[in-house]
């Protein structure tokens, strides 16, 4: 399990920690020092340049560490394999590990491409500039349809294009039937 370390001595000028809570410490187990005065990542078990050797409880820097302060505060992650995690913290990832399952999984059939299939049941009535979604043609034998004293009439009389209805459609059905009921 990952610990941090509170309990070390620091030698900039020989480069070297110390984790005065151990009597011997592998390599392997270093995993991050950063010096948090100086805001310096110092020792990182996955870079080349900054890496180290161990002796005992002591770990050697190959960082140079010359200009920096022995009262430096530091932060040291270690792995610690004689600490195994708490049934608290197992738990707490298991129930985060099934959260991100559940959310990942399908919901209903895909296709070949891997793209998930949406059925919509119901199709809302959509008004569009005072006709409704079958888009029926206004009747112009009406004389009352083009009475330009009417603002209704007058929608009426200035139609929308067939393409830009369809498209209005579309995004209102999108709106009503499928955005609404989205739960995440």
């Amino acid at each position: 399990m990952k610990i941090l370390i509170n309990n070390y001595t620091f030698n900039s000028t020989t480069k070297q920690i110390a984790l005065t809570d151990y009597t011997s410490v592998d390599l392997e187990a270093f995993l991050l020092v950063t010096n948090v005065t100086d805001n310096i990542i110092i020792y990182n078990f996955a870079d080349p340049t900054k890496g180290g050797t161990v002796s005992g409880n002591s770990l050697t820097l190959d960082f140079d560490t010359t200009s920096m302060s022995n009262t430096d505060d530091l932060q040291i992650f270690i792995e610690d394999g004689t600490s195994p995690a708490s049934n608290e913290a197992i738990e707490e990832s298991n129930e985060l590990l099934s959260a991100i399952y559940n959310r990942t999984e399908s919901l209903a059939v895909v296709d070949t491409a891997q793209r998930q299939r949406v059925a919509v049941e119901i199709m809302p009535t959509v008004t569009v500039n005072g006709n409704n979604s079958n888009f029926q043609a206004v009747d112009t034998n009406n004389v009352n349809a083009f009475n330009i004293n009417s603002a209704a009439s007058f929608a009426r009389m200035y139609a929308v294009p067939d393409i830009w209805r369809t498209i209005e459609m579309a995004r209102q059905s999108y709106q009503q039937c499928i955005r609404a009921n989205l739960t995440f």
